[in-house]
């Protein structure tokens, strides 16, 4: 039976609140399964056995936070651009109630977006946000899948992994010959250490906008086919980085190297409006008016496909789009770009 206690209180979707009333009502849903052993408690991190996950019901939506939290700074301890993986992660754990009527689940990303000790503030929970960025992972898993039935031995190297988990999501589609490989800021990796103690993904500590960010990852890529994952990645890159980073991809995994990621139109990519900027402080440097362009940034990068993203989220969106796409002749507002590199010159 589900019990109403009072509880914490939520923000509705949409809206931001500082303060918690006594009515604030949580709901309960008693754990139905098998006990768990109680794990010791791990420094700095929300153990799930002491603190189970509670799922608090706002617009038809679960929002999942650890039934104990307080005030002070959250777990995770990230800010800036490091600090938008939580978005992704909160639209994944919600996926279920957003589109229920797709087969996209993460069963695990409820739980890491409890251990995280998030705050309502640092995340994008309006449904447009959350619902673009599943579709933005829908988009990547479907190229992942197409990537590992060419290139069974092949490597898939998200790039600003943070707290994805494409690997254990595609675990049942994909060949068990394939690598997964990660690489993001040490403070992330460390985060995502604590939290995924076994992790499919061998982790690598580097910021790929330095000189060499690749060079740990070459005796995993030499001689085998590789896909790069930008996530929620490449509009954080100022263009001389943009371009640098394609270069660098292209010059470590060689011709036939493969990318997807996605991207915003300059209008919006550079208008500073976007809500993750007032959520995180971190800010949109560059964009792409399509595929083509965004292959146009660096050498040797054509478009293989495009998937739109904006259009999918809603009938509003769509609409949305569509006016957009009038007014840039053609051009898309977000959308997920497929490249290919091309032979060395």
């Amino acid at each position: 039976m589900t019990a109403v206690t009072e509880g914490r209180g939520e923000v509705p979707i949409g809206h931001r609140r500082t303060h918690r009333t006594q009515h604030d009502l949580r709901v309960d849903v008693p754990h139905s399964g098998p006990e768990q052993p109680t794990a010791p408690e791990r420094p700095g991190i929300i153990d799930s056995h002491k603190h189970p996950l509670t799922p608090v019901w706002y617009l038809g939506l679960p929002k999942f936070i650890p039934a104990e939290s307080s005030d002070d700074a959250p777990v995770h301890g990230l800010s800036g651009v490091s600090a938008t993986l939580l978005t992704p992660l909160y639209g994944r754990a919600h996926a279920t109630d957003l589109l229920p009527g797709t087969a996209f689940r993460d069963p695990i990303a409820a739980r890491l977006l409890a251990q995280t000790g998030y705050r309502p503030p640092e995340v994008l929970t309006d449904r447009g946000n959350a619902v673009g960025s599943v579709h933005r992972a829908i988009a990547l898993d479907a190229i992942t899948t197409a990537f590992a039935a060419r290139c069974p031995q092949g490597v898939v190297l998200s790039a600003g992994i943070g707290l994805d988990t494409r690997a254990q999501r595609l675990r049942e589609h994909t060949p068990a010959s394939l690598t997964w490989l990660g690489a993001d800021l040490p403070e992330v990796i460390q985060l995502r250490r604590a939290l995924l103690p076994e992790d499919p993904v061998t982790l690598f500590a580097a910021s790929v906008t330095e000189p060499g960010w690749y060079d740990a990852l070459t005796t995993e890529t030499s001689d085998r086919p590789v896909l790069v994952i930008a996530e929620g990645l490449l509009m954080y890159f100022e263009p001389d980085g943009l371009r640098f980073f394609l270069d660098s991809c292209r010059t470590a995994f060689g011709p036939g190297a493969e990318l997807a990621g996605d991207y915003f139109h300059p209008r919006l990519a550079l208008s500073d409006r976007h809500p993750i900027v007032r959520a995180t402080g971190a800010r949109f440097r560059s964009g792409a008016a399509n595929g083509h362009r965004l292959a146009a940034t660096a050498p040797g990068w054509h478009l293989v496909a495009e998937h739109p993203v904006m259009e999918r989220i809603s009938p509003l969106h769509r609409a949305a789009a569509g006016i957009f796409r009038l007014i840039t002749l053609g051009s898309r507002p977000y959308a997920v770009a497929h490249l290919k590199a091309g032979a060395l010159v």
